[in-house]
């Protein structure tokens, strides 16, 4: 978000942290860079190709009470080796995504085919996991 002047902006903080409906609302300032947002723009254009020897997916958009069981339930056709949940390091809440480790690579076929289904109201990003960025 832009704001008019750098005072708007700092004032914008203060809202850190309160409840609009029942969420709580996350005011922090921006650390991009020029470089990263013209990254950015082009970085999730499409999925990203399978690499070599991947058995991980990427799973977004999920709800912020998702739990394990109910990726478990989700993936029931899959066969799932573990489930890593993106935390917030400050505060401890999700961050609204996960990994999902599969234990065979028609497991994780049957998941990738699965993106943007309906998970607890959401439709689901699902892709192959990305291990590093250069």
């Amino acid at each position: 978000m832009s704001f008019q002047s750098d005072e708007v902006a700092m004032k914008s903080l203060e809202l850190d942290g309160s409840k609009i409906g029942n969420r709580f609302m996350r005011v922090e300032r921006c650390r991009v860079t020029a470089s990263s947002k013209r990254q950015k723009k082009t970085e999730f254009q499409s999925d990203p190709e399978k690499p070599d020897g991947c058995l991980s997916a990427y799973v977004g958009n999920l709800s912020w009470n998702i739990t394990e069981k109910d990726l478990r339930d989700f993936f029931k056709s899959s066969r799932i080796a573990s489930i890593r949940f993106a935390i917030d390091n400050r505060t401890g809440d999700s961050r609204g995504f996960c990994h999902v480790d599969f234990e065979d690579d028609e497991s994780l076929e049957k998941a990738v085919g699965m993106n943007q289904s309906e998970l607890r109201g959401r439709p689901v990003k699902i892709a192959y996991a990305i291990i590093n960025r250069a």
